[in-house]
Parts: C-alpha cells; sequence; structure tokens
C-alpha cells in the first residue's frame, strides 16, 4: 500500500510542476528560449537541492549515467520537437499524443518485457484511461498536417521511453546503480548541461536571463523541488511496483490532480466535456489500483 501511496504523491507532484510550469509562462512566455531557460535553470536547482540534501556527494556508475543520458536526451529532443508541433498544429491533439506514451509504452513493455499478467479489469481501465485523455485535449485546435502527426508519433516515443528507461534503471540487477537520489541528481545535472547548450541557439539578441520578478524565481525553484521529488518517489515504485499499475495510475492521478489545481490556483472553469473525462479517469485510476 505504501507504494500506491507514493504513486499518489508522484502524480500530485508532477501536477504542481505543471502549476509552477505554468506560473513561469504566464510571467515570462512560452517561446523556445523562455523554455531553455526554464529547463536549464531547473535543472541546476534541481541539482544543488539533492547535492546539498546528499551531503554534498555525488553517485556515479557506468550504467546509470547511460540511462541518465539516454533519458536527457529523450526528454530535450521531445522538447524541440513539441515547439515544432505546437507552431504547425493543434496543442490538444498533441497533449493527446504525450499523455498517451507515457502511459501506453511502459504499459506493453511491461506486458511484453516483464511478462506482467494481464487481466480484464487493466484492459478496460487502460481503455477508459485512453477515452478520458481523448475527450478531455481533442476537438480543439487548428487542424494538423502529416508532417504534424508524424511529429507527434516520435514524442509519443520519447515520452514513453523516458518511462520505460527508468523502469529498466530500478529493476536492473546486472550492473551497478546509483540510489534514487543519486538519479535524480544525475538527471538534474544533464538536465542543466543540456538545455544551457541550448541557449546561445534559440537566445534573442535583447534577451536578459537575468530579468525575472520574484514570481518566476519562485516557480523555478518550485517545479525543480516538486519535479524532482515526484521523480524520486516514481523510481522508488518502480522497483517494486507493476508497470502495467504504476504508469496509468501516475498518469491518470497526474490528470486528476492537474485539473484540480488549474481550478483552484487558476480559477479555470470545466466544461461537460471535461467533467465526464475527469469522472472517467478517476474511476479508471482506481480500477488499476484494486
Amino acid at each position: 500500500m505504501i507504494y500506491y501511496i507514493l504513486i499518489v504523491l508522484a502524480a500530485l507532484g508532477y501536477a504542481a510542476n505543471f502549476a509552477f510550469t505554468k506560473v513561469y509562462q504566464l510571467e515570462q512566455g512560452n517561446t523556445m528560449e523562455k523554455g531553455a531557460i526554464f529547463n536549464c535553470l531547473v535543472g541546476l536547482v534541481g541539482f544543488l537541492i539533492y547535492f546539498a540534501a546528499c551531503g554534498f556527494k555525488m553517485e556515479i556508475t557506468p550504467f546509470s549515467v547511460i540511462i541518465v543520458a539516454l533519458l536527457t536526451l529523450s526528454v530535450g529532443f521531445y522538447t524541440i520537437v513539441g515547439f515544432k508541433i505546437m507552431s504547425i498544429g493543434s496543442m490538444a491533439v498533441y497533449t493527446i499524443f504525450v499523455m498517451l506514451g507515457g502511459m501506453v509504452l511502459p504499459y506493453f513493455y511491461g506486458l511484453i518485457f516483464l511478462g506482467e499478467k494481464i487481466t480484464v479489469l487493466k484492459t478496460t481501465a487502460l481503455v477508459m484511461m485512453i477515452f478520458a485523455i481523448i475527450l478531455q485535449n481533442g476537438g480543439e485546435g487548428k487542424k494538423g498536417t502529416v508532417l504534424f502527426y508524424i511529429l507527434c508519433s516520435i514524442v509519443f516515443v520519447l515520452n514513453g521511453m523516458t518511462s520505460v528507461l527508468s523502469k529498466i534503471h530500478q529493476i536492473n540487477t546486472k550492473y551497478p546503480v546509483v540510489s534514487a537520489n543519486g538519479f535524480v541528481m544525475l538527471k538534474n545535472l544533464l538536465r542543466f548541461v543540456l538545455f544551457g547548450a541550448m541557449i546561445p541557439f534559440v537566445k534573442k539578441k535583447d534577451m536578459n536571463i537575468f530579468r525575472m520578478n520574484m514570481k518566476t524565481y519562485i516557480s523555478i525553484i518550485g517545479a525543480a523541488l516538486v519535479s524532482s521529488v515526484a521523480y524520486v518517489f516514481q523510481l522508488i515504485c518502480a522497483s517494486y511496483v507493476p508497470a502495467t499499475v504504476q504508469f496509468p495510475v501516475l498518469s491518470g492521478g497526474t490528470i486528476i490532480f492537474t485539473a484540480l489545481f488549474g481550478m483552484i490556483f487558476f480559477h479555470e472553469k470545466m466544461n461537460k466535456k471535461q467533467v465526464i473525462s475527469l469522472t472517467v479517469c478517476t474511476v479508471a485510476t482506481v480500477l488499476f489500483v484494486i
């Protein structure tokens, strides 16, 4: 039961991360250079927090470094592709591919490669979750092009691979690995390096990366803290909870908490379609747990 509680807390953390990210975007904008700066600074702050919390010591093993590097490259490429997607097509459809990738790919990884059992209840819950995501995000925005859907498919795979790579690292018994805290520390460090390297290529001449208000600094620190803690919880659960349960519950919980945060902190109103979607998503999440 403790691991299911940790999954819920991880979902809560990811939802809070989305909220802090939205605050940053409201204050600074959502251009590519602003996104690169945000990810760079969040990576730096997250690294410093965990470096201090771990007694100013770093854990490094070759296998963990390889997994973190692959994961960070997936996130970096997925972020770059995401900006292109949102410039040529519907953000709503893009969101569908992102969320389904993070849930469906690790689900089938668990079934095919880890021999996890498929049940009628899980299958029903998965179909309900997919329906809820499509219902909540579908039918909005301008029509996408063929290139748009090709890029969305790439994002589907890349976002799903980040979850699969995390699972591979945690269940590995052949090679030495770092702890969950050490893994998050490495992940944040490489996030800082990768997006820091991107800044010179996307930075506008008149942009001052140090011109930020207090809300912006709070959003960066908040995002670094909650996303890092949430990822630690995710890694811990990945060692004990089947992928066919963990990632659908994590996705469902994140959807639910994100909607609640939107209503509470940003005064967003839900339409009938979104209420139905959230209800279906909640029921599906419960079905995965029982």
